[in-house]
């Protein structure tokens, strides 16, 4: 498990990206998405307002934002060749990611352990397998669990993308 986990990620994590742009295009130009997309609690989101006032939890108040182009440098260049993608754009795109979505692993001593928990060969019609693994962090004693579900796909003879799902919202979203 842990080989699966120290593979590439860079390779992964723009397959993803270009993945999940097109997701995001599609979904956006879909005129039956806004019917069908998800919605916070009112009741939950007027509570944390209230508890913790220095964040914001209503949509509406978000500012405008353009995400920044993946074939650009943080100069404004264009990436053109994939070895330059490589050697620039790719240290920025995980950096930006470090920075505003998972953040930097503490330096605090710690230990992980993998443990797959579920395994279902017939995903997606049969197309892919299912593997949900828990991995375990411990420090000190106190121990986080993070529960990560895969897709891999079945009757591949050499390494593959995959989906990885961050998921919090329980097991009825995991089959897509």
């Amino acid at each position: 498990m842990k080989e699966i986990m120290q593979r590439d990620t860079g390779t992964i994590m723009l397959k993803w990206l270009s993945s999940a742009f097109f997701v995001c295009s599609m979904i956006l130009m879909s005129e039956s998405s806004a019917a069908q997309g998800w919605e916070a609690n009112p009741a939950v989101v007027e509570r944390l307002s209230k508890a913790r006032p220095q964040f914001n939890y209503y949509e509406e108040k978000v500012p405008e934002y353009t995400l920044p182009d993946v074939m650009a440098d943080s100069q404004g260049e264009a990436i053109t060749k994939a070895r330059e993608w490589k050697k620039i754009r790719r240290e920025e795109v995980l950096e930006l990611f470090r920075e505003n979505v998972y953040g930097r692993v503490p330096s605090t001593p710690y230990t992980q352990t993998f443990k797959v928990v579920n395994e279902d060969p017939g995903a997606m019609g049969g197309a892919a397998t299912l593997k949900e693994v828990d991995i375990v962090i411990d420090s000190d004693g106190k121990k986080l669990s993070i529960r990560l579900t895969m897709f891999v796909p079945n009757g591949s003879r050499k390494p593959v993308p995959l989906f990885l799902l961050i998921d919090n919202r329980g097991p009825a979203n995991t089959d897509p």
